[in-house]
């Protein structure tokens, strides 16, 4: 089993160079894909001082978070991709603790874990709540919309999640009319379909809570209408 983390960045050069630090620290080696939404900063030039340390794709024009990421994970060569956001990082065990239990569930299509939300100095504020008993906790498919539905398992935001490289591209990858508000939650949905889901009750990722995050760009009415889309969505 492979792994390939793929980082979406535009013009956050100092929190991405932690990001790659987290992905290329993990304990077991893994692919590192930077797919860069055409930054205007000197993020370009950092990448390509990387050499074959990362794989690096560029945007020819700002498309958006959503084809970004679609874009790295068509530059990834791994079974299984991490998903990481360039103002986010990674338990440097995050890799390792995954694939080991990926591979006692062969019919996982897609996995989360506990995240600790920290502030822009990396003090933990928070953390994402526990889904079942144990270390892993296993959801077959046939129960994970349901669950999706009444709240109680609760994916989160990328860089809590992993998944199977064929069911992301079996459905459809991100869809940019959503576009960093619900982009994520959606395309969890959809993959979904295609097999189970483990749940990893260890905290082996870290979201930075900070005024540039991306869906701070939305008023709370547009998120509201646009997770009443999601419930819609996971009940048909």
């Amino acid at each position: 089993m492979k792994f390939s983390i793929v980082i979406s960045t535009y013009n956050r050069l100092n929190l991405l160079k932690r990001a790659i630090d987290s992905a290329r620290n993990q304990t077991i080696e893994c692919e590192v894909v930077v797919a860069d939404d055409c930054s205007s900063d000197d993020t370009q030039t950092y990448l390509k001082s990387l050499g074959d340390k990362v794989v690096y794709h560029r945007n020819e024009v700002n498309q958006g978070h959503a084809a970004t990421v679609n874009a790295g994970v068509a530059k990834a060569s791994g079974d299984w991709i991490k998903f990481l956001d360039d103002d986010d990082y990674l338990a440097p065990n995050c890799i390792e603790e995954m694939a080991k239990a990926i591979a006692l569930r062969p019919e996982a299509v897609i996995c989360s874990c506990v995240a600790a939300q920290v502030d822009g100095n990396e003090v933990e504020l928070s953390r994402t709540p526990q889904v079942g008993p144990g270390l892993a906790f296993y959801i077959p498919q046939a129960d994970i919309h349901y669950g999706m539905l009444l709240e109680l398992v609760p994916f989160g935001t990328p860089v809590q999640v992993a998944c199977q490289r064929d069911a992301f591209l079996q459905s459809g990858g991100w869809d940019s009319t959503l576009d960093a508000n619900c982009d994520d939650i959606d395309s969890w949905i959809r993959i979904a379909q295609f097999g189970d889901a483990i749940f990893f009750n260890q905290c082996l990722a870290y979201r930075t809570i900070w005024p540039g995050a991306y869906n701070q760009k939305f008023s709370l009415s547009r998120r509201l209408a646009t997770n009443i889309l999601m419930k819609e969505k996971i009940y048909a």
